[in-house]
């Protein structure tokens, strides 16, 4: 091959008796020449690139290369520095077989891959190799494997120019150490190998000495407590590592909590997770400056005497921010423990102990630390099967504190003690209980015992009874607590009952309260707590109750109080439905509720002529938000509502969606609009608008300077009406959000669309999907969205983007300054060979948090080259992969890159060609893997 410049290829063995040459013609072979005239050893003059113009690669296996022949292979080899793969696999070239070709590397210019499986290394051939990774600094990779099958491969990057290799020491590190990453990074693997501590002292002393060294991979090598913690002591001196990775190995307790301990040993630790007792991974930052520190010690054996080794260590940690301890055995005993430490921890933490066997009187035990720390701020807890138990910390004196409890199956001792405890806590600010057993009788209780010096408190309570209970007994449960109610929500469908109070109390005298209303009338009711209810009620400004179904008596009993509380400013009413008398109750009392802001009566059964409601809202002056969504409007309602719109100067929402809107609506609408000047949010989706309607809304666009929303989703819109209504948004200088999904515009409304959108500076989300757009309508968006930053969530789902469409996206959206967070490309019939330029281009936009690629046609191909830049994307947290054509191959892909990917939340990989063993076998691995549609 040093001789003859077409042979690019050479497959020879001894033990298969054959030999295959490759050759190509001589114009491709062009550029295959000796060193002298295809290499450039200076990267100065080249701009750092050393390539051959074709590749060539050598594979001799299977020759047992002995003496002599080795001697004269060698000599061969060093002719041949164009060789750009070589493959000397068992030939059983020993240890001194192997440092003989580790020699030649300095001279095979154009080398990027070395191959020597099989060849009986032994552990010191091994060491005396990492000291060749040491010296080589364009060697990019090592991954030594001496178990039962035994693997050698080097990987090779681009030589170090003339000029820094006349930099030595230090400095010559440091030089190193600061080139980009992209030629430098540099990994090392050792697998399978019995270390001993005389072994893990050599190997760590040889790497240390690496420069660019960014991951170590440690797989299998039964590494005890003593190696470990020799091992550790190591970290402090490598000063470009980015990950650890110690896998396969079954560590002790104390190893773990040595492990944990890391963290205090080298400044640059951000991140140490294990799991399992089996597998570590240690993250790494650059610099040793503050920074937050995460310790995940899951699924690990962790019981209360690890608990009392743990302690000390994170005491010390000035700068943790996230411990989870799932999956342990911490138990009361161990929980105990750890909230003994807490009065001296004085840090901002997030700490994690789901599933650790802690029963109903841990979690009481909790509850007294919680009342009585001050720097517990939140604890939310389950003892269902999430057995969830979340804990934070923070730094301030008196916090506002948060407390919620699930499916804690409490007896009526344990309630009782809960409500001592938490009375005792005057800075509660937030307690939610669901379906802990509480009866009406202990939420009575609760609510009397709860209390604070000044300020919010909000009290939720989830229980199957309210679903069943009146709302009269519903009322008076409210009249229970201690403070100035400000908000009551009752949802009938999540059984769930909120109390909102604010502290200190205003008292108003009872008699005052009395007067105004009839006792004998009240007594006669059953509602002799309606005096006590109103006069608690003085600051009532929110009635949210959703999912009730009033009777005539329940309505009367709400009509009666309404009038009462001066200060409603918001009445919900969702999904609620009610029988003509009480409606017509519920109208006359909204008609005297003269301070009313916000009315929403969406998803509801009036049952009544509607007409009654919109005659309630005449002389409404403050009103500034009105949802009528889902009601079924007549165009006699919608002339109605118009005429009680126009009189009301101060609205700012307004929704109308699946009202049954047609064109002649519109007409009445849009003349209305065209006076709303502070109007901001204006919804009318799943209507039937269509073209007509859209240009009488568009007439009015240009008036409405406020506004900031406008929802048109699914309305029958064609290109006409598209095109009409994008070149009235041209003034529309506030608008931030625009959803147009489910409308055919077609193309030709995106060209329209297209020059507008740069004048809309304050757009942040653009939603499309589903428009009737292709390929070029797609490339002619694309490219104003480069003019676009400031655009957060974009949805171009169900379009047929294409690979033209895929393309401009790839090259238009990257830009430092972007502001994307979230891209939606859902149904859009996308498949490999288009996506990995987009893949690349999307993640290129420093913010991103969502992307959708759902439904489409992707492969493990695209998997690959995710896996290969999600650790690049710091802000990612969701990846949706749902109903593609990935494998088990690109699923295995995927988990490993999230190893470095500790801000991802979630990767959803429903309904792929996965198959369910692997699924589970993932799942366990990585938990943020998600296989089901929910």
């Amino acid at each position: 091959m040093s001789l003859c410049p077409n042979i690019v290829k050479l497959n020879a063995s001894v033990h298969h008796q054959a030999a295959i040459l490759t050759l190509v013609g001589k114009d491709i072979a062009g550029g295959a020449q000796p060193r002298s005239s295809s290499f450039n050893t200076d990267l100065s003059s080249t701009g750092g690139h050393l390539l051959a113009a074709t590749a060539r690669k050598i594979c001799l296996t299977d020759n047992n290369f002995q003496g002599g022949d080795l001697k004269n292979l060698c000599l061969a080899l060093r002719r041949c520095t164009g060789v750009t793969e070589l493959d000397l696999s068992s030939n059983s070239l020993g240890d001194t077989g192997v440092l003989k070709v580790a020699e030649l590397l300095p001279h095979l210019n154009a080398l990027r891959s070395l191959t020597l499986d099989h060849n009986n290394m032994s552990m010191d051939g091994a060491f005396r190799l990492v000291q060749c990774f040491a010296d080589l600094e364009h060697m990019t990779s090592m991954v030594l494997c001496l178990g039962s099958t035994q693997k050698v491969h080097l990987t090779f990057g681009e030589r170090i120019s003339p000029q820094m290799l006349h930099v030595t020491g230090e400095h010559r590190r440091e030089l190193l150490d600061s080139v980009p990453n992209s030629i430098y990074d540099r990994c090392f693997c050792l697998k399978e190998s019995m270390m001993d501590l005389k072994d893990v002292d050599r190997l760590f002393k040889r790497l240390s000495t690496c420069s660019g060294l960014t991951k170590i991979n440690l797989s299998g090598n039964s590494l005890n407590d003593q190696s470990v913690e020799r091992l550790l002591k190591f970290l402090p001196y490598f000063n470009s590592v980015e990950l650890l990775s110690i896998t396969e190995s079954k560590f002790s307790s104390h190893c773990v909590c040595l492990l944990a301990n890391s963290v205090n040993q080298c400044k640059r630790i951000c991140r140490v997770e294990v799991r399992s007792s089996e597998n570590a991974f240690l993250h790494f930052v650059k610099s040793e400056e503050s920074q937050e520190i995460c310790c995940r010690l899951t699924d690990c054996g962790i019981g209360k005497c690890e608990i009392v080794e743990l302690c000390p260590i994170f005491e010390k940690c000035d700068r943790l921010a996230e411990l989870d301890l799932s999956g342990n055995h911490i138990g009361n005993e161990g929980l105990s423990c750890l909230l003994e430490h807490l009065p001296r921890t004085h840090i901002p933490c997030l700490m994690k102990i789901n599933h650790n066997g802690i029963s109903q009187d841990g979690i009481l035990h909790l509850a007294h630390v919680f009342a009585t720390c001050q720097n517990v701020a939140e604890v939310h807890v389950s003892l269902c099967s999430e057995a969830t138990l979340l804990i934070t910390l923070v730094r301030e004196d008196k916090p506002q504190k948060i407390l919620s409890m699930k499916q804690c199956c409490f007896q009526a001792k344990h309630l009782a003690v809960l409500s001592s405890s938490l009375g005792k806590c005057l800075a509660l600010s937030d307690f939610t209980s669901a379906n802990n057993g509480m009866m009406l009788s202990s939420a009575e209780d609760l609510l009397r015992a709860l209390r604070k010096s000044e300020g919010m408190l909000r009290i939720g309570i989830e229980e199957p009874w309210v679903k069943d209970e009146s709302i009269i007994i519903l009322l008076k449960l409210a009249a229970e607590v201690q403070g100035n109610i400000t908000a009551i929500t009752l949802r009938r469908d999540q059984a769930l009952f909120v109390v909102e109070q604010e502290f200190p109390r205003q008292e108003e005298k009872v008699e005052s309260v009395v007067s105004r209303l009839h006792q004998c009338e009240l007594e006669a009711k059953g509602v002799c707590f309606l005096p006590k209810l109103i006069e608690k009620c003085r600051q009532l400004w929110a009635l949210n109750w959703s999912q009730v179904q009033f009777t005539d008596a329940e309505a009367e009993t709400i009509s009666d109080t309404l009038p009462h509380f001066p200060s409603l400013k918001k009445l919900g009413l969702t999904c609620c439905s009610f029988l003509p008398p009480g409606m017509e109750h519920l109208a006359e009392a909204l008609h005297q509720c003269h301070t009313i802001e916000d009315i929403d009566f969406s998803k509801s059964e009036l049952g009544m002529d509607i007409g009654a409601l919109m005659n309630a809202l005449e002389g409404k002056l403050h009103l500034k938000s009105i949802n009528l969504g889902s009601l079924n409007l007549s165009d006699a309602d919608i002339l109605n509502l118009t005429s009680r719109l126009s009189s009301m100067p101060l609205l700012k929402r307004l929704i109308l969606n699946k009202n049954h809107l047609g064109g002649e609506s519109c007409s009445h609408l849009a003349q209305v609009l065209k006076n709303a000047i502070h109007m901001e949010k204006i919804d009318l989706s799943h209507n039937k608008i269509e073209d007509a309607g859209i240009k009488e809304i568009a007439m009015a666009i240009p008036e409405m300077q406020s506004v900031k929303q406008i929802d048109l989703s699914s309305n029958s819109i064609g290109s006409a009406g598209g095109q009409c209504f994008v070149e009235a948004l041209k003034h529309s200088e506030n608008l931030e959000v625009l959803k147009l999904s489910g409308n055919n515009i077609g193309n030709e409304t995106l060209e329209k669309l297209a020059p507008v959108l740069p004048s809309l500076h304050c757009l942040k989300v653009l939603h499309l999907a589903s428009c009737g757009f292709d390929s070029e309508g797609v490339v002619c968006l694309a490219r104003v969205l480069f003019h676009c930053p400031q655009i957060e969530e974009i949805s171009l789902s169900e379009n047929s983007i294409g690979h033209k469409g895929a393309m401009a996206l790839a090259e238009h959206l990257p830009q430092p300054s972007s502001q994307l967070r979230k891209i939606e490309l859902k149904v859009c019939g996308l498949i490999d060979c288009t996506s990995k330029s987009l893949i690349l281009g999307v993640s290129q936009c420093p913010l991103l948090e969502e992307i959708i690629l759902s439904w489409n046609k992707l492969g493990d191909e695209s998997a690959l080259e995710l896996a290969r830049v999600l650790p690049r994307m710091a802000k990612l947290k969701v990846l949706d992969l749902d109903n593609n054509y990935i494998t088990a191959c690109g699923a295995r892909r995927l988990t490993k890159a999230l190893a470095q990917c500790r801000g991802i939340q979630i990767i959803r990989l429903w309904h792929n060609q996965i198959p369910s063993d692997v699924e589970q076998k993932l799942r366990k691995e990585e938990p943020r893997l998600h296989f089901a549609f929910f």
